[in-house]
Formats: structure tokens, sequence, C-alpha cells
């Protein structure tokens, strides 16, 4: 959001753990002005005599970009406002750019209006103007309205998608399709008032007599299906022939009478009409499906159907290839190339494995190495764009995938995501939030992903084939090595597992301690330094068999504290030893356990009665 604001990170030398090249601290700080956001768009009234100026961040100075509204004029902001010292700025929504003062000082420029009804179809204009049209960029009267530089030619076919009528106004504002601009109706006549600087009109509204060439495809959603007409009218003669529901057909052009209400479409290659909104009910009869598509993309994705989707080999295939795999739910790929047939509504992206971030951490201790040899970080200008050229060519495409099924979303858009793959210890649990939970294990790195029959007792150690962390930061997930089951190792804040610098090491030779603490030690519930106190405290002197001493070469965010060990004593639970050595610490060496005693465990009174049995010469059966 930072950068949509125009705001900027500022670092200054400070203190927070960092270091910098010359070996002081760093810390960043962000300078944020308060921002409110609101959940719905607003529209917003010029109240002032003066025009408002668009300005190009929030930031002070900001340069003006040339636009600017005048009074009476209705703009739509989106739910955002930034205070900033000479009052409020808002942002304006897209198509348009930048921001406009709705306070200034003491001054409301800009009043919050009810909201515009806005009403969505297709109409049609036609470029009549000799010179062509430069069509306005917002949907303003004034002659100051900034336009388009380019103009469109003459007798130039537009589609209007959108209009709206601001509450009290005698005109229509007309909303062009992939931002082409604005065109202004009466709101009564519906006549359009767009005319140039020498009194002739641009356009001309030729919705109800368009005929449209260009090929479409339509499909009948209609239940009862839809009847095919010798003519585009409602009294025209049937000809016996019906396309059922679910039929994708071809559509040449697309008619409207003008005393009538209901559409019409030709079928292309045939004389044959059928409806495509009845003037009846105004229901929808044939619903326009998206265009083909076969273009290549670079567009990151995860999986978000739970049971995750199966790769296909061909787009053209419906069926799934077993041999092909499944991408689990939760996995992120990079798709290279977008399919839609023509007639389909289903879009097909081409999987490529994932490059570029992926990190071979085979070495020791999890040290990572870029698989495509040096770093892109340390690679001049010159050479980055033979390294991409390299990735490229390196590239091994899986299948296809579905991006929906049934209507599900199966796969959505992502930011790139942070994989390494290796051989890393993990304890399942916190650095600073403590956690004492058994995790649960699933089958994808998603937290919709199915539950999986592994589970990881708190400050249990696992290794971990694959670490991935989404796009966003938010969320990170481990899998376990050996198998196919993932884990949630954090979530925002909430750390549930901390990769440590080596896997531990564990000593079950017998040992004797003894507290040497003056006030005695408390044990805690397990070998970690966040590890919660059990309440228990040994006194000084007491003594205890140890059942194993778990130590790790260092701990995360320990510098020079050498290792962390960790004793479990028979019956008394963990006790955390200082770094390093046990002399000095909570607990001494004093040798190994006393060898265990022939009548340990033997119930009271045993010894008697072996004793009385040998006297008299018998044993017991």
């Amino acid at each position: 959001m930072l950068q949509r604001l125009g705001l900027t990170k500022a670092s200054v030398n400070g203190a927070n753990g960092t270091e910098g090249a010359n070996g002081e601290a760093k810390r960043e700080v962000v300078s944020v002005p308060p921002v409110e956001e609101f959940e719905h768009a607003r529209f917003l009234k010029v109240v002032c005599r003066e025009r408002v100026a668009v300005r190009a961040s929030p930031s002070q100075p900001a340069p003006e970009n040339g636009q600017s509204f005048g009074f009476g004029d209705v703009l739509e902001v989106r739910g955002l406002a930034v205070a900033v010292p000479e009052g409020v700025v808002v942002e304006l929504k897209q198509p348009q750019r930048g921001f406009v003062f709705q306070k200034h000082g003491d001054r409301t420029l800009l009043e919050e209006v009810e909201a515009l009804k806005v009403e969505e179809g297709d109409w049609w204009y036609r470029v009549v103007h000799p010179a062509g049209a430069r069509f306005a960029k917002i949907p303003s009267l004034l002659p100051q309205t900034p336009r388009h530089t380019i103009a469109v030619p003459q007798n130039t076919v537009v589609h209007a998608c959108r209009r709206h009528t601001p509450p009290g106004s005698s005109v229509t504002f007309v909303e062009l399709s992939d931002n082409k601009g604005w065109i202004v109706e009466s709101t009564k006549e519906k006549a359009v008032l767009e005319q140039s600087s020498d009194g002739k009109y641009m356009v001309e509204n030729i919705t109800g007599r368009y005929r449209d060439d260009s090929e479409a495809w339509y499909q009948v959603v209609d239940k009862s299906g839809v009847e095919l007409l010798e003519a585009p009218d409602a009294g025209s003669t049937r000809m016996l022939e019906l396309f059922l529901p679910g039929k994708a057909f071809c559509v040449s052009e697309r008619f409207q009478p003008p005393d009538q209400g209901s559409t019409f479409l030709k079928v292309k290659g045939r004389e044959a009409w059928v409806v495509q909104r009845a003037e009846s009910d105004g229901e929808e009869a044939c619903k326009k499906l998206p265009p083909p598509m076969d273009e290549a993309v670079e567009q990151w994705y995860r999986v978000q159907y739970p049971g995750g989707v199966r790769l296909r080999a061909s787009p053209a295939f419906e069926h799934t290839d077993p041999s092909l795999g499944v991408l689990v739910c939760g996995w992120v790929f990079l798709a290279t190339r977008c399919y839609r047939a023509p007639g389909s509504s289903h879009m097909l992206l081409q999987v490529a494995t994932p490059e570029g971030v992926v990190r071979d951490s085979s070495s020791e201790y999890g040290e990572t190495v870029d698989v495509h040899g040096s770093s892109s970080d340390d690679s001049d200008g010159d050479n980055e764009d033979e390294i991409e050229q390299a990735r490229r060519a390196a590239r091994r495409h899986c299948g296809w995938v579905p991006s929906t099924s049934n209507g599900e979303e199966v796969v959505a858009e992502t930011m790139e995501p942070w994989i390494e793959r290796g051989l890393f210890p993990y304890q399942a649990c916190g650095i600073q939030v403590v956690v004492d939970e058994t995790l649960l294990a699933k089958t994808g790195p998603h937290i919709n992903a199915p539950g999986s029959p592994q589970q990881l007792p708190p400050y249990s150690v696992a290794a971990a084939a694959t670490f991935l962390e989404t796009g966003d930061g938010l969320e990170g997930f481990v899998q376990l090595a050996g198998t196919g089951s993932w884990v949630l190792s954090r979530r925002g804040q909430d750390t549930k597992m901390v990769r440590l610098p080596a896997f531990p090491r564990v000593d079950k030779t017998p040992r004797r301690f003894v507290v040497s603490a003056p006030g005695g030690v408390e044990t805690v519930v397990g070998p970690s330094p966040s590890a919660p106190r059990t309440g228990q405290l040994l006194p000084l002197g007491a003594e205890g068999s140890s059942e194993m001493v778990w130590s790790v070469k260092g701990w995360p965010g320990d510098r020079g504290m050498g290792d962390r060990r960790f004793v479990l004593l028979e019956g008394m639970g963990w006790v955390q030893l200082d770094a390093g050595t046990e002399e000095g610490g909570p607990l001494r060496e004093i040798g190994a356990p006393p060898p265990p005693s022939p009548f340990d465990g033997v119930r009271e009174g045993a010894v008697d009665e072996q004793q009385q049995q040998e006297e008299n010469g018998s044993s017991s059966p």
C-alpha cells in the first residue's frame, strides 16, 4: 500500500539487532500519514466554487497531473482517506488516478452524496464527426474536462457498458468499455449531447439497430432451451428446431429492433435467429461466453481446492492423466500459458515447474544455494537477461490444470513464493510465543487442506524436506521428510515451529546429577528456551538420574552463547543447563547412577518367603 500511496521507507541509524555494512546498527522507520479505510466506495460532490486539482500522491509537495473538477461534479473515490498537514485527501477510483482534497484546512471542498444508481448493459455508438472524437476521461460537461489525446476515427463503433445519472441532474454519463472514456446524454430523450467546438455532434446512438459482425460465443442458459427463428422478431416463424440448455454456439450478428425490448442473435453460418433476452420477462436466455484465449503469461497461482487438482496432458483432453500426478491443496506454481477453447467458459493453465526462487538447501545447517549458479543479487545488469533466458529455456512443463471446476475456484492468483529444499531440523515450539500443542499435519501447504495421520507432539523435532512461504509472507509450511504431509510453521506472528541451526544430539548414557543452584531449579515442560515452567522446584542438593541429555548447536536468535543443553531427570522433568558446560550451572554431574538392585520391583515380603523356601529345600513352581 505504501507504494500505491507514493510513500517510502526511510532508513536511519539506530539499534534493532541488524548491522549495516560499517558495523553500525540500523533500523527502518516508515513515515506513514494516518490512513482511514472504508468498506465501500463513496461518492463525493464538489461544493466549492474554485476548481479542485488532482494530485499525484498524498505526500507533500505533490505535483498536479493536469486534471481538475468543478462545482457540482460528482467523484467516485476508493475507500481510503489520508490525513496530511493541510487537510484530508481521498483517492480517486480507477480508471482515474490521483488524489484530491476533501478538506483543506477548515474548508470542506467535497461533500459525500448518496451512492449513484449505476445501470449496466450494452449500448452502441458511432463516431460521426469528420475529425473523429476525443472522449472525456472523466464524467463532466465542463469545457476544461480532460480528454484523451488520440482521436477515435469517424465511423468507428464503440461499446458502452455502464451509465448513471447524478441525483437531480438532467444529464446521464455513459461509460465506454475498455476505459475509452465517457459520453454525455440527455436524461429524458437519451440524445447524445457531445458536440465539438464547431457545433457538430461527435457521436450518434445506434443502439437497437447495430449489427455486430464480429464473432462471439453464447451459451443457452434457459432451462427450456431456445427456439430458432427465421427473423429477428418475436412474431417470426419458428423453424421447429431447439437449442438445448448448455448449447454453445457462435454468433455473427446481434440485433435489437427499435420497437421491441427483445434482443436477437444470429447463428453464424445460418439464416437463423434466437432470443438472447425476451421483452416479456426480461430474463436472459443466452449468456455471452468469454472469448477464446491462447496466450503466454507469467503468473503465479496457488491451488485452493481442498482435494487438489490433477494434471492434464493437454488442454484439449477432458480426462486427467494419472501418470502426471496431482497438485496438492496449497501448492504454488508458475503458469506460462492460458488457454480457453471457443465456446467454453473454462480456462486452463499450463503448469511450469517452479524456478527462480527455488533453492537447493542440501548443505549442512540449511544453508541455501541457488540452483542456477550465481544469485541474481550478485550479478550485474548485463548478466540478468542471460540468466532469465537460461531459466526460461530450462523450464519443464508438467501439464495443464483448470482454473475452475463445477463453478468452484480451483486455483487463485498469488505472488511469487519463497521455496527451500533440503533437510532442515524443525522443533514444534515457538520462539517468543509459548506453544504447547500437538501440531496436526495436512496433505498440502494450506490451512483448508485435508488432514493426514502424522502429528507432532510439543517440543518434538522433525526433519523437513521443503519449506514454503507464501508470496505475501503471512504463512509458512514445512513438508515432513519421507512423507507427503505438511505442517503449518507460522501464520502471521503466531510461530508454531522453529528451525534449529542443526539437528539436536541426544545422549541416553545414564548420569547422576545434583542440584547445585542455591535457590534450587524449576523444571520446564520441554527442551526449549520458550517452554513454560511446570511449577515444580527442585531444592538445593536434590539428586536425580538422567533419561537423556538433549543439546543443540545454538538457538535461533542466539549470538555466541554456545550449545543449548537440557537434561530430562527421571520422574522430575526437564531442566535447562547453562550454555557450554554444567560447571556453574543449576545442575552438577556427580557420576553414573547406582546399578539397579536385584530386588528392585520385588513386592514387600517376597524376600522372606524366598529365604524360607531355601531353608526348607523347596522352590516355588
